[in-house]
């Protein structure tokens, strides 16, 4: 199995919008970003995201260019400050290519 960890797309400030959606740039820089992982030939059964905004439109660009085979879902411990180790065991039980859109600093405390 692999594991593909993606932070993200650069999120609006809270004043312009409150639940902080993807910024125009945001969704440029991950439109480039699933060209990208399409040309190289990624792929992945399934993106699993937050829930929050950023997260899910992050995911939903990738999961255009990817069509990963069991869609596109959002699940709980992926947020920004949820806990690593009750989430790790989680993903041994992939059955495929798994790709998380996630926030920092988790991502970060995931991959040390």
């Amino acid at each position: 199995m692999r594991l593909y960890l993606v932070q993200h797309g650069l999120a609006k400030t809270a004043g312009e919008d409150p639940q902080r959606g993807l910024s125009p740039q945001g969704e440029v820089e991950v439109s480039a970003m699933a060209n990208w992982a399409g040309n190289a030939g990624i792929a992945v059964k399934q993106i699993q995201h937050s829930g929050k905004l950023r997260a899910e439109q992050t995911a939903t660009i990738l999961a255009a260019q990817l069509n990963p085979a069991d869609g596109v879902i959002a699940i709980d411990g992926l947020a920004p400050n949820d806990d690593v180790t009750s989430f790790a065991g989680r993903i041994d039980s992939a059955s495929g290519d798994l790709m998380l859109v996630g926030h920092l600093p988790f991502l970060g405390r995931l991959t040390a």
